[in-house]
């Protein structure tokens, strides 16, 4: 097939028919393909315990809207997908592509409704979810906890609902302060290693584990070092949507497939 006939093909290429009335939803021309593709995701798979929940970057640099710029990605510039992740392998579980600020609950934050909307399917059914400061909040957390879930993930100090001597406190390398809020469901914890480390968690206590690392230092290469395993099992559990990013990026032909529907289909006639 010549390239002037594909790029013909995918010009006329629609997933849905027309809509009669405008939408709100800026997917609305590849909605049927995305739900059944999410939908396939969840039957295929029962993931374990752990969970992670991140943002994931695909790359464009198109006119669009919703583009992203995040620096710390890969791929700085694209579109942004929230994405539910299982931690030992970066099986993709749940996925939603950001389009902007739309068909959020009134009330609530937008990394509030992120998590709740993604996990929804996992409900009551004991799961672990591990997400980075951008989500962590004690309210994200008291709410995960009412829905059956267990949570932890590091948090920034300026959240509200964290007490003025945990924001404040001063530590010496390797020291930890903790402390109970929310009647004694969730514990805050602050350990000073190159530089201070904020975590919430309604799993953990406040125990200590040794761990391994390698250092051209000591005689062998490894050293055994202390740390919160709090902090020890967020490293452990939070890498999943890395990993599927990671896996990802061994199959060029299916990413760049990926994106000529959302080129083809969402940039033609969205309103933007």
């Amino acid at each position: 097939m010549s390239s002037r006939r594909f790029e013909l093909l995918l010009k006329f290429f629609h997933i849905s028919s027309p809509p009669d009335q405008p939408s709100p939803d800026k997917l609305q021309k590849i909605r049927p393909l995305l739900d059944t593709v999410v939908k396939n995701f969840k039957a295929a798979y029962v993931p374990p315990q752990n969970l992670s929940i991140d943002e994931s970057m695909i790359s464009f640099k198109g006119r669009l809207s919703w583009v992203q710029y995040m620096p710390n990605k890969p791929h700085k510039w694209g579109m942004k997908a929230w994405v539910l992740a299982d931690s030992s392998n970066g099986y993709t579980y749940n996925w939603e592509l950001y389009t902007g600020k739309q068909g959020r609950q009134e009330g609530v934050g937008l990394a509030h409704h992120v998590v709740m909307s993604l996990a929804k399917p996992l409900e009551g059914k004991g799961y672990h979810i591990y997400c980075d400061h951008f989500y962590t909040s004690p309210d994200l957390f008291a709410d995960l906890q009412k829905a059956g879930f267990e949570a932890c993930g590091t948090v920034r100090k300026n959240r509200k609902g964290l007490s003025a001597t945990f924001k404040s406190i001063k530590l010496s390398n390797g020291e930890v302060y903790t402390e109970r809020i929310l009647d004694d469901s969730m514990l805050c914890l602050k350990w000073q290693d190159k530089r201070d480390v904020l975590l919430l968690s309604t799993l953990h206590d406040d125990s200590i584990v040794e761990v391994q690392r390698r250092s051209r230092l000591v005689t062998g290469g490894v050293e055994g070092i202390k740390k919160p395993k709090v902090v020890h099992e967020y490293n452990q559990h939070m890498g999943g949507v890395d990993q599927s990013d990671q896996l990802l990026g061994y199959s060029h032909r299916q990413v760049y497939f990926h994106l000529s529907i959302l080129n083809a289909s969402v940039l033609d006639n969205t309103g933007v």
